[in-house]
């Protein structure tokens, strides 16, 4: 973290893991930059490996889960 309590950025890195719908193995990693002001975010900057995460959408729509090949949410 670095910055005053007006006015602060954090970074976190992070590793996720699961299984896949066959029960092969799911991971993903990436960066979070948190803006924050008197301690409240007030913008998250989200970098992941987004093909990791479009297989694992495409492998629990194709068991029926509608949700999971829905539209992005936006805003």
């Amino acid at each position: 973290m670095k910055g005053w309590p007006w006015r602060t950025t954090a970074i976190a890195r992070w590793t996720s893991t699961g299984t896949y719908p066959d029960g092969s193995l799911y991971e993903n990693h990436g960066v979070h930059v948190v803006r924050l002001r008197w301690g409240k975010a007030v913008s998250i900057d989200a970098n992941e490996d987004s093909q990791a995460v479009e297989r694992l959408l495409a492998a629990v729509a194709a068991t029926g889960i509608v949700e999971a090949s829905a539209t992005p949410i936006t805003s």
